[in-house]
């Protein structure tokens, strides 16, 4: 149908208002914050996992500029919940370490145990809840997502921290030192770079965006424009267009990540990953079409592969698991939604 418009008459117009079953006024919603590299992202999410508003801000790497943000998306998200049904309380995400639920520890911002829902202001009354953001994301998939239909498996994100959390029996296993980056210096047979501690080949210079970013402009220091790629966009048009040193990255980049999955794999004994972050976009090149095919021949022979399901890399999927603890904590007898994604398709399962 032609969209309307009251400028031109032979638009069709408008037709009654659409019901969607389980979908209604009176729903409970929550609002999820993420702190993210350089950014802060919230939404509203209703029990039904629906994103019914988000909005974004771009932030500078200042304690107090970052709490401002978040307390005017506080304030703004919590009345715009009005609209769509009743709130059921603010849940916040970071990737640091979160300490008995209210205070957390975040050194580039220089927060040492800090009581970060102390600093957040009208609060009126609502229940607030602080998670890391990858114990938030896994409660996301257990609710909406593959724990729908699986009760054990990983979580992986691949970004400028590389890290996991295991989920058994549908519950989370904590990490004892509160930041999931056991394996940041997991080393990886074939690759050959060096990390900023000294670490021969391990992942959090074989996989993140940097530092692939990085080698392919190394490789390229014969060029005139050495400061290309930028950033892992600008990789993936590159390797399409033919460049030969960014086609190797990926092709790189490709290899080690099937590696590292695979020996997460066995060293769990979980063969179900998701696999979330800022590098998963990389897949989406051309040249990385065969990582099924390379995670086939990094294994050993008689071993179980494990079955990788992408997601999105949406700054919205981080709000969402803020929201999904929250609602968790709220209320932990609430049954889980029917359905449940394993198609590596973005969750939830109804596009925002």
């Amino acid at each position: 149908m032609e969209p309307y418009d009251i400028h031109k008459k032979t638009a069709d117009p408008p037709g009654p208002p659409i019901h969607i079953p389980h979908f209604k006024r009176s729903d409970e919603c929550a609002v999820g914050i993420a702190l993210l590299p350089g950014r802060i992202h919230a939404v509203v999410m209703d029990r039904s996992g629906r994103v019914r508003e988000e909005r974004a801000r771009i932030v500078v790497n200042n304690s107090n500029a970052i709490l401002a943000t978040i307390n005017t998306l506080y304030t703004e998200m919590a009345e715009s919940v009005h609209s769509y049904g009743d709130i059921k309380g603010i849940g916040l995400s970071l990737g640091g370490k979160v300490i008995d639920g209210r205070r957390c520890t975040v050194e580039e911002l220089g927060w040492l145990d800090f009581p970060l829902l102390d600093s957040i202001s009208g609060q009126g009354g609502l229940p607030l809840s602080l998670i890391n953001s990858l114990e938030g994301l896994a409660t996301y998939e257990a609710i909406y997502g593959v724990g729908q239909r699986l009760d054990n498996f990983l979580i992986v994100q691949i970004a400028e921290n590389v890290c996991y959390v295991e989920v058994k029996n549908g519950a989370i296993c904590p990490d004892p030192a509160g930041d999931y980056r056991k394996i940041a210096h997991l080393r990886l047979e074939g690759s050959n770079a060096v990390c900023a501690q000294g670490h021969y080949g391990c992942a959090s210079v074989s996989l993140v965006p940097s530092a692939i970013i990085g080698q392919a402009r190394a490789a390229r220091m014969s060029a005139d424009d050495t400061d290309r790629p930028r950033d892992i966009e600008e990789l993936i048009r590159m390797a399409q267009g033919g460049d030969l040193a960014c086609r190797k990255a990926v092709l790189g980049f490709v290899r080690n990540l099937a590696m590292c999955l695979e020996q997460l794999s066995e060293m769990t004994k979980i063969d179900h990953i998701v696999l979330d972050g800022s590098a998963v976009r990389i897949l989406s090149s051309e040249w990385a079409v065969l990582f099924e095919d390379v995670l086939f021949t990094v294994g050993s022979p008689g071993e179980v592969l494990p079955v990788v399901i992408r997601r999105a890399s949406e700054d919205s999927r981080w709000a969402c698991g803020a929201a999904a603890y929250l609602f968790e904590t709220c209320d932990r007898g609430r049954p889980k939604v029917s359905g449940g994604d394993l198609s590596g398709s973005y969750v939830p399962l109804v596009a925002v």
